[in-house]
């Protein structure tokens, strides 16, 4: 199989102005909540902020690395992609600076999207 570059198509039906391969709200609903089934994932039960100040909620492995948790952020409502973050999670010292349980380390936030057909229309 090979890939064939986006040239655009027909929207959503109820949808105007969506593209066609834009995931339904029912079936990312079941993506989800298809990510806390798998063991040692964790969905949270309260809504974190991502870099925009939105509510999310975060999705991550209880594992950790290095005392880092990486979290996924996930909308609440639509169960669409909002961006990540990363906590240290215990206290300590983190590159000389003293730190406590669940520091944020640092976050990102998705704001726009576009499938675009050239590289030069990416921003």
């Amino acid at each position: 199989m090979r890939a064939v570059p986006f040239r655009g198509g027909p929207a959503v039906p109820g949808r105007p102005g969506t593209p066609a391969f834009q995931i339904p709200p029912k079936v990312r609903e079941s993506l989800f909540r298809a990510l806390g089934t798998p063991s040692g994932v964790t969905v949270s039960k309260q809504p974190v902020e991502d870099a925009a100040g939105r509510p999310a909620l975060a999705v991550y492995e209880a594992r950790t690395e290095d005392n880092l948790r990486q979290e996924l952020l996930i909308d609440p409502k639509t169960h669409t992609y909002l961006g990540q973050r990363t906590l240290y999670v215990v206290g300590g010292q983190l590159d000389g600076k003293v730190t406590t349980k669940d520091t944020l380390v640092r976050r990102t936030a998705l704001v726009a999207n576009k499938v675009v057909d050239n590289h030069s229309l990416r921003s």
